[in-house]
């Protein structure tokens, strides 16, 4: 008896420990999501209070657009918009188009600090994630003058998800303010 009762305090233990390790783990990778999420996040808030975002002139702003777009190796289009949904400035040079249906904007436009959606590109027909953060006319004003997008595709997002799982069978997700999934760092 003494034997049997030694093995299931061992065996406790290891699941303790297992159960220990997995936990870290599943907050290491957490963290890196997170860690991606806030990244565009705030670089997106950076810009949009940059004078030449604010001045809602293109010539101003494609610039910055192509050396943001540039420093983030996930991010396919950085693109502004005015309030009618009319892109004015992009990182590529391609046609300018109307934004207005889009639920990021309207996320925006109904007073949100931020919107996200994920669509097909209307260029490209690829799968997006989309982020946007309003512009205001003055750093600290609330008057919003256009709205700054960052979109990324669906599959860079899952390659760089895919580098925080945890294992040669874990998973990673990232989804949504809805609980729609965006990516998966599915290993398989």
């Amino acid at each position: 008896i003494k034997i049997q009762y030694q093995i299931q305090l061992n065996e406790s233990d290891q699941r303790k420990n297992v159960k220990q390790n997995l936990l870290q783990a599943l907050d290491l990778a957490g963290g890196k999501v997170d860690n991606w999420a806030d990244i565009n996040l705030r670089n997106t808030r950076f810009l949009s209070k940059l004078e030449a975002f604010r001045s809602m002139k293109a010539e101003a702003q494609v610039p910055l657009l192509i050396a943001a777009k540039e420093s983030l190796d996930w991010v396919s289009l950085i693109f502004v918009k005015n309030l009618n949904g009319d892109a004015v400035a992009r990182n590529d040079d391609r046609l300018l188009q109307n934004y207005s249906d889009s639920e990021y904007f309207k996320q925006i436009l109904s007073g949100q600090k931020m919107g996200q959606q994920v669509l097909i590109g209307k260029l490209a027909p690829v799968p997006l994630h989309c982020l946007a953060v309003p512009i205001n006319k003055s750093k600290v004003g609330e008057q919003i003058v256009g709205i700054i997008t960052r979109c990324s595709t669906l599959l860079s997002i899952s390659d760089y998800i895919k580098s925080s799982s945890f294992s040669q069978s874990g998973y990673t997700f990232l989804v949504d303010n809805k609980k729609r999934l965006i990516a998966t760092g599915d290993n398989t």
